[in-house]
């Protein structure tokens, strides 16, 4: 009889690890980094440009944003926090060069301008 009440308790237990669920927390600073929109310049002639009108610096952001994973974590944690936002509105002109994996994310035009971009500065 105690090793059918030891078995059911053991089965109970097993159960109750295998389908539990993890309790998830909402982390604000995420939610509200969703919100943050940066002014990237839609290509590299122009991000020229303005470089040289408002005398600032051209912050190249090379990604893969399909397929790169430090890139997507510093999108996340860095590029759409508010102390950032505001850095690159007074200070930077922002530039994203994404090369992606899949071709219907951007296109044909833009990541042939992409790619040479990447060319020239390596």
């Amino acid at each position: 009889m105690r090793k059918i009440v030891y078995s059911f308790i053991f089965c109970l237990l097993v159960c109750q690890i295998s389908f539990s669920q993890e309790m998830v927390s909402v982390n604000t600073e995420f939610s509200e980094s969703l919100e943050i929109k940066l002014n990237w310049m839609p290509n590299y002639k122009k991000a020229l440009k303005k470089s040289k009108k408002e005398r600032k610096p051209i912050l190249i952001y090379f990604t893969g944003s399909d397929w790169c994973g430090p890139c997507k974590i510093l999108d996340k944690d860095l590029f759409h926090t508010e102390k950032f936002k505001n850095l690159a509105d007074k200070e930077l002109v922002l530039l994203e060069v994404d090369i992606p994996r899949r071709v219907d994310i951007i296109s044909p035009e833009k990541m042939k301008e992409n790619k040479i971009i990447q060319k020239n500065l390596k």
